[in-house]
């Protein structure tokens, strides 16, 4: 029996996957499962405690109960990031149910739970798409949106790390340039983010594209005016 212990992640981020740290129940080994070579290396938990100060390794407050798979992949969010999306957190992966635990230590507190790289990806696609969806909301109101824009922006640069799928990403992108910033600064992120990602569509199909986005807020924020 496996229980899962912490996660090799960058955090910082907010929302994302890391490989596992899994404890061996009864031995008073642990182990930090290395996703990079397949392997897992075990230490006693007098040991591990330096490897967590030398690879940033994060504790879980509440052990995960946990499969020793190689596909398995830690995955996690924080919860300022999961109540923007007011995201409800799955009880069931592929038909298997899953349990969440927590890493109260950091703040905002982060959700952590484990799954396939499949499943995983597909959860982290369909929290992105959500980004893209409560900032349209956010936008189609522009008297509350003022004091919002670090907000949006970065609850778009955590939904731009996630996503796996490009459409979601161009529609970020779109959205950070035509509701958050400047006329000056669209040029030289389209250049930075865009350009060499997308490689079909050049500074004047992307102006095409944020201008459609505009007209469809105005029309939007017309209506909730009347």
């Amino acid at each position: 029996m496996y229980n899962a212990i912490g996660i090799d992640a960058d955090i910082g981020c907010n929302c994302g996957t890391g490989m596992p740290i899994i404890a061996e129940k009864d031995t008073g080994k642990w182990c930090w499962w290395h996703g990079e070579r397949k392997t897992q290396t075990w230490f006693l938990k007098s040991q591990l405690s330096h490897e967590a100060t030398k690879h940033n390794l994060h504790f879980l407050q509440e052990p995960i109960p946990f499969e020793l798979q190689a596909s398995k992949r830690a995955l996690f969010a924080s919860t300022d990031f999961l109540d923007f999306n007011h995201a409800v957190l799955p009880v069931f992966f592929n038909g298997s149910r899953c349990k969440w635990g927590c890493l109260a230590s950091q703040q905002p507190p982060i959700i952590v739970t484990y799954a396939s790289w499949k499943a995983a990806t597909r959860w982290l696609d369909d929290l992105a798409r959500m980004t893209v969806h409560t900032i349209d909301r956010r936008l189609q109101h522009p008297w509350g949106v003022a004091h919002e824009n670090d907000t949006l922006r970065n609850m778009a640069d955590i939904a731009l790390r996630i996503a796996e799928d490009t459409s979601i990403k161009l529609n970020l992108h779109v959205r950070i340039c035509a509701g958050m910033m400047e006329n000056t600064e669209i040029n030289q992120y389209f250049c930075d983010h865009v350009e060499g990602a997308f490689w079909n569509i050049d500074s004047w199909e992307f102006e095409k594209m944020m201008y459609a986005y505009i007209q469809n807020i105005q029309n939007q924020a017309h209506f909730f005016q009347q």
